[in-house]
């Protein structure tokens, strides 16, 4: 009868034990699948961060290449007046009013201003933000003479100032247009 209680005890010791092996087992499997969930959907939330990212970054960047684009345009024909008026009257590179319909678009101003901080790229949005100055110092240059009591500006100093303008443009157009190849080949 003792040998009857010893294999049932030992029975039911073994049958305890390979559930509580069982519980544990499945209790450790829940927890690594549980673990590898997490880790799936923090990686899918990074995926999805960077797409965002990168998104946005293309938008803003085409918006800006459009902008400063519009802008060197706008600055070229406010040029191409002051020049003439430069040329023709005593007042100097900037000095009359410009004709009507050949006014700077302030919306054009107010886009470029706006897209070009919006860019990611710290070097571009230098190069973008110093052309983007040089642009409209070019354009307000006659106005700027005025308000600093100097005598008309020459067409020789607007066509410098407008010059570097446009070549701080081309400058940032270039590095604009470089970086949307690469966020497009990254794509």
């Amino acid at each position: 009868m003792t040998d009857v209680v010893w294999t049932a005890a030992l029975t039911a010791a073994a049958a305890i034990g390979g559930v509580l092996v069982t519980v544990i087992a499945d209790g450790a499997k829940e927890q690594r699948r549980l673990g590898h969930e997490r880790t799936v959907r923090a990686e899918e939330r990074r995926e999805a961060v960077a797409a965002r990212r990168a998104s946005f970054e293309l938008d803003n960047l085409i918006a800006a290449y459009d902008a400063l684009w519009l802008l060197a345009r706008e600055a070229t024909k406010t040029h191409f007046v002051d020049s003439r008026a430069a040329e023709t009257t005593d007042y100097g590179y900037g000095g009359t009013r410009l004709p009507e319909g050949t006014e700077a678009d302030i919306t054009v101003t107010s886009q470029a201003a706006k897209t070009i901080k919006l860019i990611l790229d710290g070097e571009v949005r230098t190069l973008a933000l110093k052309a983007q100055r040089a642009m409209n110092r070019a354009s307000l240059l006659g106005v700027e003479a005025k308000i600093h009591g100097r005598g008309p500006v020459s067409l020789a100093e607007g066509e410098a100032v407008h010059y570097e303008a446009v070549r701080l443009a081309d400058a940032a157009l270039s590095a604009i247009a470089e970086r949307i190849r690469q966020l497009v080949a990254e794509a």
